[in-house]
C-alpha cells in the first residue's frame, strides 16, 4: 500500500507538474530580470536630473532658491 501511494506521489511530482515548476521558474527569473532594468533605469534617470540640476546651477541661469521647493503654511 505505501509502494502504490508513493508511485502515484512520484507520478504526480513528475510530467506536467514539473513543466509548471520549471516555467514558473522561468518567469520568475523574467520578473527579476524587468526589476533590474527598472531600477537601472530609474538610477540612469536621477543621474540626468542630478546633471542637469548642476548644469543650470553652474551657468548661473538659475538660483539655488528657485530649485528648492517652497514651503507652503495654510
Amino acid at each position: 500500500m505505501k509502494d502504490k501511494i508513493k508511485s502515484i506521489f512520484k507520478d504526480f511530482k513528475s510530467g506536467h507538474f514539473r513543466f509548471h515548476g520549471e516555467i514558473g521558474n522561468f518567469l520568475e527569473l523574467f520578473e527579476d530580470l524587468i526589476v533590474f532594468l527598472l531600477t537601472l533605469l530609474l538610477f540612469y534617470l536621477n543621474l540626468i536630473a542630478i546633471y542637469d540640476l548642476f548644469t543650470d546651477l553652474v551657468s548661473g541661469s538659475t538660483k539655488f532658491t528657485e530649485l528648492v521647493p517652497k514651503q507652503i503654511i495654510v
